[in-house]
């Protein structure tokens, strides 16, 4: 089965075009199908993608996912399909969904700009351990075991105040450096700078949890609070 076939099946798409009786193989799936249509009628001007296609015909799962109601769901969220139908969810649910149990197969995609197809282009995966993410315009191979790790380093200096960008970038403020402590941070920086500029780098710094860091710092501020009430 193809990755588009299932998503067009398991998110729950229904044809809503008309298809020729002109047998092709489709310039997306590369399946050979009686009935097609030309992409000619389906893109829109501001359509990039074109490197995706062998030729300009294409079948009814692969038409759908480019230009249909429900795919417009898919365009402007994150999601996760599988045999269960489509989850969508918000970034800020990204950093659970990564390393969560997920039901196989499925496919992968994030995006940042709300506005990409990222269905037609997905892999179908079939491993908790190691799969791919459509993110728009890039394809992420996530091993979970190795980010996992990645991730705790950026959650230690993320909970103390260091910020996503400072963490995406390492240019880091000099004074909250000092507060967390130099030897502390160099130990953690020597570890993550291997890491930096790896496909998934910016991934795991999108995924860093806002609300729970707010919840950290307030349970911080408590914690200091009663410290001071006690001495």
């Amino acid at each position: 089965m193809t990755v588009q076939k299932f998503i067009y099946e398991n998110a729950g798409l229904v044809n809503e075009h008309k298809l020729d009786d002109k047998e092709s193989i489709c310039g997306l799936c590369n399946t050979k199908v009686e009935k097609t249509i030309s992409s000619k009628k389906i893109f829109s001007g501001n359509f990039t993608n074109y490197e995706y296609f062998k030729n300009d015909r294409l079948c009814e799962h692969c038409v759908n996912l480019i230009k249909n109601s429900k795919s417009e769901d898919m365009r402007r969220s994150s999601f996760i399909c599988s045999k269960n139908g489509n989850d969508y969810f918000k970034n800020s649910e990204l950093y659970k969904k990564l390393f969560q149990e997920k039901k196989v197969p499925f496919t992968f995609c994030v995006t940042y700009s709300f506005k990409k197809l990222n269905s037609f282009r997905a892999v179908l995966n079939y491993s908790n351990e190691e799969f791919y993410i459509r993110q728009e315009d890039n394809l992420i191979l996530f091993n979970v075991n190795e980010c996992k790790e990645i991730f705790q380093l950026m959650l230690n200096l993320y909970f103390s105040n260091f910020t996503k960008s400072e963490i995406l970038s390492a240019e880091y403020n000099k004074v909250s450096i000092q507060k967390f402590g130099i030897e502390n941070f160099l130990k953690i920086e020597n570890k993550l700078k291997n890491y930096r500029g790896k496909d998934y780098f910016e991934l795991l710094t999108v995924a860093l949890p806002a609300e729970l860091r707010k919840t950290k710092k307030e349970e911080k501020d408590a914690a200091n609070k009663n410290r001071n009430r006690s001495s």
